[in-house]
């Protein structure tokens, strides 16, 4: 591996963890705190695509992935709309996190939560009590008060 592979593999991929580098002088971008983040292989791509779109016909260049990543990065706020925020929560939402944030929390489940779980399992309406019914006197009290057959 080269040496600047070796610095963007620190920077764009791996877990996601703080580095640092004691070989350059003070203040050198590579003595700054680094943290790693892994990228999808589209997401690689796409920063391929956009070193040989930022280098084609300016050769002094010598951007690198990290150089992209990190500009993205640092850009984000001003790219990213609330909509994309609402978009990228979406594409991420995972319903078993939420019901168990709502478990944790000291609330009463939302009337809807419990509406929907009461219809899941068909007790759509509550539980009606059921009257008790007398218990059947017995065989020799019942024919008292009955006439007797002709």
């Amino acid at each position: 591996m080269k040496p600047d592979q070796a610095n963007e593999h620190r920077a764009v991929g791996g877990a996601s963890s703080p580095r640092g580098s004691q070989s350059n002088p003070e203040g050198s971008p590579a003595t700054q705190e680094q943290f790693r983040v892994v990228i999808s292989r589209e997401a690689n791509a796409q920063i391929e695509k956009c070193i040989v779109k930022a280098c084609q016909g300016f050769d002094p260049s010598a951007l690198t992935r990290t150089d992209i990543a990190n500009y993205v990065f640092c850009n984000l706020p001003k790219l990213l709309s609330d909509a994309d925020f609402k978009a990228l929560r979406a594409l991420h939402f995972d319903e078993k996190r939420l019901l168990s944030s709502i478990l944790k929390s000291e609330n009463e489940l939302p009337e809807e939560i419990r509406k929907a779980l009461r219809d899941h399992y068909g007790l759509s309406e509550p539980a009606k009590k059921r009257a008790l019914r007398a218990a059947p006197e017995s065989p020799t009290d019942a024919g008292a008060d009955t006439p007797p057959a002709a």
